[in-house]
């Protein structure tokens, strides 16, 4: 396992071509102005539209997050966290996820767009 030193400060430079970096960051607002209106949109067409109670409503959401919450955390340990034997690999690896390690308090990056 190869260790990274940790900036406090700063951000790491993924890409060469400015539009390519431009795509990587993301203000954590946009997240919530994603996220935030699919969800409530889906829970109001969920009671209206199909009648699913509000404790009904309040168990998919739950059962919702455990399962993003579970995915999240397989994803994180073994496909991030692998060790890629090609530089192609490493490469990959680090623009996914080992930036993350390294630049921990870059707030454009807690986010990855898709």
């Amino acid at each position: 396992m190869e260790f990274q030193k940790i900036h406090n400060k700063g951000q790491a430079q993924l890409f060469k071509n400015q539009y390519l970096e431009y795509l990587t960051k993301t203000h954590p607002l946009v997240i919530w102005g994603m996220y935030v209106p699919v969800i409530a949109y889906f829970i109001y067409f969920g009671i209206t539209e199909r009648g699913i109670t509000g404790l009904q409503s309040s168990l998919i959401f739950l059962a919702g997050m455990f399962f993003w919450s579970f995915t999240e955390y397989i994803m994180h340990r073994f496909a991030f966290h692998s060790n890629p034997k090609s530089e192609r690999g490493k490469r990959i690896k680090y623009v996914m996820h080992g930036n993350h390690h390294e630049f921990p308090r870059d707030k454009e990056r807690l986010f990855m767009p898709a």
